[in-house]
């Protein structure tokens, strides 16, 4: 069993695990990436989240700067708008 499901199981798990450091690197990697976009690059700012987030709904509308620490545990649905300064630590579902 991996460190990661280990932990989406709710066991413990070695949080310095190589595989969870690299997803989270990917993570980090996205959302600031997705930081540096401009209100005007809507469609490139879609192409991150689906890329970052287990699920996302239509009509989402996200502003920089935004962190998480997985983000494939994250879903948003419909009709959501999440503010500046947003924080999300997914380590679970």
């Amino acid at each position: 069993m991996t460190e990661w499901d280990k932990m989406q199981e709710h066991q413990i798990y070695n949080d310095f695990d190589a595989d969870l450091f690299n997803l989270r690197v990917k993570a980090k990697k996205l959302f600031k990436e997705f930081n540096r976009t401009e209100d005007e690059e809507v469609e490139r700012r879609q192409e991150i989240m689906h890329k970052l987030f287990k699920k996302v709904g239509e009509r989402v509308w996200m502003e920089p700067d935004f962190a998480c620490e997985f983000g494939k545990n994250i879903t948003i649905g419909n009709d959501v708008y999440i503010n500046f300064g947003c924080t999300l630590l997914d380590c679970g579902r």
